[in-house]
């Protein structure tokens, strides 16, 4: 393993570094620990939180996209989105509301990204960026519990914002991940260790 911090790098060495089979232990054995190596017990802290995320958000998108069909008339007698509806709300139909959200992340996203990417390699400022990402995605999710039919529009402007502070986060995560380890076995092996911890 390599363990990092912004200010300095030490080599710390591993007793199953080219085992594979005590690799693979490490995942359950050591329930995730990961040998003690903090880099990597972080990054899976961060999939252990994207996964709720990522869960929120599917279950937020169908609140958004109900509340916007019944805002624009779409809901039939069975209290159910009607399919063959055409009303529009904003300029649009309510069941296009989730992808002009992906649209509007993805525009924000491609203009800040390459900025905040050049702070993230080119200063020390990683850690920061990342913390103040993290902060900023739990403070809109905390607001996004007031989801109601009066509210789901501003709702869903912030769930445009809260994608791209996402991508953020996960370019930090990512710009960490060539510091846990050189053995793309090993690597492998602590990412899909990660993600289980997340899902």
């Amino acid at each position: 393993f390599i363990e990092s911090t912004d200010n300095e790098t030490s080599v710390v060495t591993s007793s199953n570094e080219n085992d594979d089979a005590g690799t693979q232990q490490t995942c359950f054995a050591d329930l995730f620990l990961f040998h003690g190596h903090r880099t990597a017990q972080a990054s899976g802290f961060i999939w252990f939180g994207q996964g709720g995320l990522i869960i929120s958000n599917i279950f937020l998108a169908s609140s958004l996209t109900y509340l916007a069909n019944e805002e624009a008339g779409c809901i039939n007698e069975e209290d159910e989105i009607d399919s063959d509806c055409t009303n529009k709300l904003y300029g649009m139909t309510p069941s296009n509301l989730v992808a002009n959200m992906a649209v509007v992340t993805g525009l924000i996203a491609s203009i800040s990204l390459p900025v905040v990417g050049a702070a993230i390699d080119f200063t020390d400022k990683r850690r920061l960026i990342g913390g103040l990402s993290v902060v900023i995605i739990v403070l809109i999710q905390a607001i996004q519990i007031g989801t109601t039919s009066r509210t789901w529009f501003a709702m869903a402007v912030l769930q445009a914002v809260i994608g791209v502070f996402f991508e953020i986060q996960t370019m930090v995560h990512h710009s960490y991940l060539p510091e846990i380890g050189k053995d793309m076995k090993e690597l492998t092996m602590i990412k899909f260790c990660a993600k289980i911890e997340g899902f």
